[in-house]
């Protein structure tokens, strides 16, 4: 006799926790990969993950001297020189990441060298003091001063 009765929920649970830790059991075989997009934002070298892929498009972001997609897929050990402004930094891949993390933890998946930096440019307009509006305390002692200069021309 067949019984036609659904499955217990604790072997349904069973059955859900086994399929999600195939999933979250990824070994590191060497053969994974990663979008250049992607992990650029991943490890904090652009801000959103637009920037990067716009930053691919605009080849300012390069592989062995060459301009690489934003679908460029990545492999632990890869090189890449990435423009932002006027500075260069050579980014290697030191271990691959999909997903974005805090910045302390960033230097465990990349390793960073400043070719060119950014020049400093220090502030060309320094507002010096006097300039703009009084302080509270300057407007009383104006106000007080031009009391005394009334008084003193009623007299």
């Amino acid at each position: 006799m067949v019984r036609s009765v659904p499955l217990s929920l604790p072997a349904l649970l069973v059955r859900e926790v086994k399929g999600s830790n195939k999933l979250q059991k990824k070994e590191n075989t060497g053969t994974e990969s990663v979008r250049v997009d992607r992990w650029l934002w991943s490890v904090r070298v652009f801000k959103t993950r637009s920037l990067a892929a716009t930053a691919c498009r605009n080849s300012r972001v390069r592989m062995e001297g060459v301009p690489v997609k934003a679908s460029k897929l990545l492999r632990v050990g890869d090189e890449l020189e990435v423009k932002k402004g006027k500075a260069l930094i050579r980014v290697t891949v030191s271990a691959l990441l999909e997903k974005r993390i805090g910045p302390k933890e960033v230097n465990k998946f990349k390793e960073e060298h400043i070719l060119k930096a950014e020049p400093i440019v220090k502030a060309a307009v320094v507002k010096s003091s006097g300039q703009g509006r009084p302080t509270k305390k300057q407007r009383r002692a104006m106000e007080s001063f031009l009391n005394e200069v009334e008084r003193n021309a009623q007299l």
